[in-house]
């Protein structure tokens, strides 16, 4: 039987994946990009899901868990992709935005179930403030690839 410490820790974690891929997404989007105008951007949203990793650890670590070492699947496939598509030379702006903006999409997705789920006032208030963060990106990220596909890049 799961306690409610568990299920904290395990929906914790569950947004630990998903920030650490969310990361890995952008600072690879940040190298690709063949517009320096968005590297920048790139990196800023990868430093911000490394600080949600930080912060959700330390969660997690206070709840007594561990956290999780590493990103999911669909992430590390993701990735796997973005790498690939470096290899062919396909860097452009609107592919990677796209990209991004997927990636962004399950995040968002996982803080919306993580605040249904969470009972914990300190827990929840982390995933609060964080999710302010997700969907801003989401919005920003979302936002140049309609500009990058309206200018034809």
């Amino acid at each position: 039987m799961t306690t409610i410490t568990d299920d904290t820790i395990d929906t914790l974690n569950h947004l630990i994946e998903l920030c650490r891929d969310s990361a890995a997404c952008f600072a690879t989007a940040a190298k690709e990009v063949t517009y320096p105008e968005l590297a920048p951007v790139f990196r800023t949203l990868a430093l911000q899901r490394q600080g949600f990793v930080e912060k959700l650890t330390a969660c997690v670590h206070q709840l007594g868990g561990e956290p999780e070492g590493r990103g999911t699947w669909t992430g590390t496939a993701r990735l796997g992709w973005m790498q690939l598509r470096e290899a062919l030379a396909v860097r452009n702006a609107r592919a990677l935005l796209l990209e991004c903006e997927r990636t962004e999409e399950r995040v968002v997705a996982g803080y919306r179930d993580a605040l249904a789920k969470l009972v914990d006032p300190a827990c929840v208030a982390v995933v609060r403030h964080q999710s302010f963060g997700a969907h801003g990106g989401y919005d920003s990220i979302r936002g140049l690839r309609e500009c990058v596909a309206y200018r034809g890049l």
